[in-house]
């Protein structure tokens, strides 16, 4: 469980989620000066085995995508941050415009494709921030 709670993030009394995100920007500042491969390695890890995870999760919790499993907003985070220099400051929690449907699905699936395509969408949104301005 220490996984799927992001180390026990996902215990936090007040936006668990959010305690989440932040376990996934502190992993980003670990894995920040890794060559990209590596990065993405990483992250590619954190989220294939979230899926599982998180899938025995909530039939633990006995709840779908209960607020103590924080895995996904973790990976969520690390693939906003890909590619993202240091100096730009964190994203706390992201939005997921439409993406809360795909919660429904069954499993792991449901809790961790929501956040893995937002923080896809936040990463096209940094990206081209940077690349602009």
């Amino acid at each position: 469980m220490a996984i799927a709670t992001g180390f026990g993030s996902g215990y936090s009394p007040i936006a668990s989620g959010t305690a989440g995100s932040v376990v996934g920007v502190a992993i980003f500042v670990l894995i920040h000066d890794l060559p990209w491969p590596a990065y993405l390695a990483i992250t590619a890890v954190i989220t294939a085995v979230g899926i599982p995870i998180s899938t025995r999760a909530e039939k633990i919790y006995g709840q779908k995508d209960c607020g103590k499993i924080v895995i996904d907003e973790i990976a969520g985070q690390l693939i906003a941050l890909f590619a993202v220099p240091f100096t730009v400051p964190a994203v706390a929690d992201i939005l997921k415009p439409g993406f809360r449907r795909l919660e429904k699905i069954p499993g792991g699936l449901g809790i961790m494709i929501d956040d893995v395509l937002a923080g896809l969408m936040a990463l096209i949104v940094l990206q081209a921030f940077l690349y602009h301005y």
